[in-house]
């Protein structure tokens, strides 16, 4: 054996046991089950016990590393995905379950790894974007990665000082009567998915509300198998124009939000995707993502001004594309929040058969 390998490990086995009681400390912040201080009586450590701890979320340590580790596994993947296809994936809808199972009756804790678990590979997601459409733009790689760390570290200030002036001026905020129709949908869908899987918890979803939903698990996995299959043995039998995670992906997007949200994009994509990149390819591979960097940054700039113009002190503005949204089913039908358009008039069991 190596002495210097022998050594190492011997110096370690020593420091461990030499260091023990620390090491149970450390296994005591690991288990959240008591302050770390309060197992230490040096005059230090009593003058620190005198302030308050940081706002204790019920979230275990090994929860976190939990969902970094799902990270790393999938990260080159979704990462593929996005450069290949320009759709990401994030994985909320996986972290939701795996730590619904695994604290379950905890919203808190269930938000706080969801956070962490869709941010990091969505980041990278969105890196992997910005270093395609820099390529295009002929970017110097390292320029662009300095960008990017500027960008980052002053949206943490901006953002944070937007939503605290948000909810401190404008009333109502992320409610029904929110100003300037500032009703957060997805900060709504995120709280009840913390609700649902956070505190009912998946094992209660599927064994007692929906146990039929179990199966979605098995028709998945048999669903990807055939697509895998297909697409590899097919040969020219399998269209190489579908990808069934960009369909499953379009589907997923939508709520909590309606067709005329998504209608306009469609158009342009088809017009852009289809369109230009069969019959005017040479302009299409020249201009097409600077156009599409160009709306982006059209659609940001559109934003700020609307939003002091026109919409922060409300002004009526009667023309087609703001009545558009109000015609129709979608101004005349039925709140899509009111169940009693359904069958029953309610979802799941009856009242007073509830699991």
């Amino acid at each position: 054996m190596d002495h210097s390998m022998f050594d190492a490990a011997f110096k370690e086995y020593f420091v461990t046991l030499w260091e023990l009681r620390e090491v149970e400390a450390w296994v005591s912040l690991w288990k959240e089950d008591a302050r770390v201080l309060d197992q230490f009586k040096v005059p230090h450590s009593r003058a620190m016990a005198r302030y308050r701890e940081e706002f204790h979320t019920n979230t275990p340590v090994w929860a976190l590393f939990m969902s970094i580790g799902f990270n790393f596994v999938f990260l080159i993947p979704l990462a593929i995905l996005q450069a290949t296809t320009g759709v990401s994936l994030g994985l909320n809808l996986l972290i939701e379950m795996i730590m619904g199972y695994a604290l379950p009756g905890n919203p808190m804790a269930l938000m706080i790894i969801k956070a962490f678990g869709y941010n990091i590979d969505g980041q990278a997601d969105s890196y992997v974007s910005n270093l395609k459409l820099a390529h295009y733009c002929k970017i110097a790689p390292r320029a662009l990665f300095r960008g990017q760390m500027i960008m980052a570290f002053l949206q943490i200030f901006i953002n944070l000082g937007v939503i605290n002036w948000c909810v401190d001026n404008m009333k109502g905020f992320c409610t029904a009567e929110a100003k300037g129709k500032f009703t957060c949908p997805d900060i709504q869908t995120y709280y009840n998915a913390s609700v649902m899987w956070g505190g009912l918890g998946p094992k209660k979803i599927f064994n007692d509300v929906y146990p039929i939903l179990k199966w979605c698990w098995l028709i998945g996995f048999l669903l990807g198998a055939l697509f895998g299959f297909a697409k590899k043995f097919g040969g020219k039998y399998f269209p190489v124009w579908f990808n069934p995670v960009i369909f499953l992906v379009g589907m997923l997007i939508g709520p909590p939000y309606g067709l005329m949200y998504y209608t306009p994009p469609l158009l342009m994509c088809f017009f852009s995707q289809w369109y230009c990149k069969r019959y005017h390819l040479k302009l299409w591979e020249r201009y097409n993502y600077v156009i599409a960097a160009a709306f982006n940054a059209g659609l940001v700039l559109a934003q700020i001004i609307i939003f002091f113009s026109v919409q922060y002190n409300t002004k009526n503005i009667d023309w087609w594309g703001n009545n558009v949204s109000y015609a129709g089913q979608d101004g005349e039908g039925l709140p899509l929040k009111d169940v009693a358009a359904t069958a029953k008039g309610y979802f799941g069991p009856a009242p007073g058969h509830y699991p």
